[in-house]
């Protein structure tokens, strides 16, 4: 097949003597088409833009004395942030000099400042607009607005022969959001009408609000969104907290953009997800890639707990004949470098080994010598 998309087969038999097929029984056969650049050589630069620039020497923690006082008077007291100009001054050591072939971005958005703010900025993945630049990341320029800038940083990543990836959080917006009061029947609400906020391993993330994906008007605006981004330029989306949307929203989503841009990648973040979801959004929605962290798991048996599960991946799966319910079930799939497999594999270096086609995420490891001598890159 030369078609990048989503397909399903199933086989059936026909007998000599008959005209009409015998079809078993059991559910379709997935067979997702992907670009052929999906399947290796994919090393991802995360960049989070607010660190370069100032930050990038610890400019944002040297302030902090000078900002205690104006933080206990009630102040708003938001130091100066990296931008998109910034980080076009790295690229040259990120993808000529690493050799990261995809940079991607954390979101982008503006985000609360003063109402509902988590931390010193607030959080990235609390957005205001899914289709606005918050001015904070670009310089002050007459000649380009912050969003020129963005497509400044696009056009620099093109010329070099590397892909960007943006990170879009959809389950849920920030507080005081222009969906708000747009769209407020978007909302999750409790029975008593409060909105609800989203959350895992026991933590609620409180400067967020869920979004229902029971309304399929959801659906169009969201594939929308991801076209407006892939008609700036952006080659691909980290799916933060992917897992909570259901299936039948992202098969929407996912085909709706590939039917204009077939070669966009999407990247399914399941942390906190059973990997049973996960799995079924790969085979189901047409993901292209998933990962997981593995962070959360402090010791060996922990960690010797989680790796047989994605080793199995693919495995055998049947499609979901329901909307799957938001879970906050943690199961691990790390970021793993593709390296020479041993047999078994030492629960210190599996982390690093990648499924086929899977990209790394290189954040600083532990050095060479925390390895076994096979695994050594």
């Amino acid at each position: 097949m030369t078609e990048v998309g989503h397909f399903e087969a199933k086989g059936y038999f026909l007998s000599h003597d008959r005209v009409d097929p015998l079809w078993p029984p059991g559910a379709n056969t997935a067979i997702n088409v992907a670009p052929a650049n999906t399947c290796c050589a994919n090393i991802i630069y995360n960049a989070f833009v607010r660190q370069f620039g100032p930050n990038k020497s610890g400019a944002m923690t040297d302030m902090d004395p000078a900002a205690k006082p104006l933080d206990e008077a009630g102040y708003t007291v938001i130091p100066p942030s990296g931008t998109f100009r910034d980080l076009i001054r790295e690229l040259d050591f990120i993808i000529g000099h690493l050799g990261c072939r995809i940079i991607q971005l954390l979101p982008i958005h503006p985000t609360p400042t003063t109402y509902a703010r988590m931390g010193r900025f607030g959080s990235p993945y609390a957005a205001l607009s899914f289709t606005a630049v918050d001015p904070a990341l670009a310089e002050f320029d007459p000649k380009a607005t912050p969003l020129e800038q963005f497509i400044e940083l696009v056009d620099a990543v093109h010329a070099r022969d590397a892909r960007i990836i943006i990170d879009i959080a959809i389950n849920h917006t920030g507080w005081a959001a222009s969906l708000h009061e747009s769209h407020p029947q978007w909302l999750s609400r409790e029975p008593d009408g409060q909105i609800e906020t989203p959350g895992a391993w026991g933590v609620v993330w409180a400067d967020l609000t869920r979004l229902d994906y029971t309304h399929q008007d959801l659906w169009q605006y969201m594939a929308d969104v991801f076209l407006t981004w892939c008609r700036r330029g952006v080659d691909g989306f980290r799916c933060d907290a992917g897992y909570m949307i259901p299936t039948p929203a992202w098969r929407y989503i996912i085909g709706r953009v590939r039917d204009q841009f077939p070669g966009v990648i999407f990247l399914l973040e399941g942390l906190g997800g059973k990997v049973s979801v996960t799995r079924d959004l790969l085979n189901w929605a047409d993901f292209n890639w998933a990962y997981s962290e593995l962070f959360q798991n402090y010791d060996r048996g922990q960690i010797e707990y989680y790796l047989p599960v994605p080793w199995r991946f693919p495995g055998p799966t049947v499609p979901p004949s329901t909307l799957p319910r938001p879970t906050t079930t943690c199961a691990w799939r790390p970021p793993r470098r593709s390296m020479p497999a041993c047999a078994p594999p030492c629960a210190r270096c599996s982390p690093f080994r990648a499924a086929s086609g899977l990209p790394t995420a290189w954040n600083g490891w532990p050095p060479k010598k925390s390895m076994c001598t096979a695994h050594r890159p």
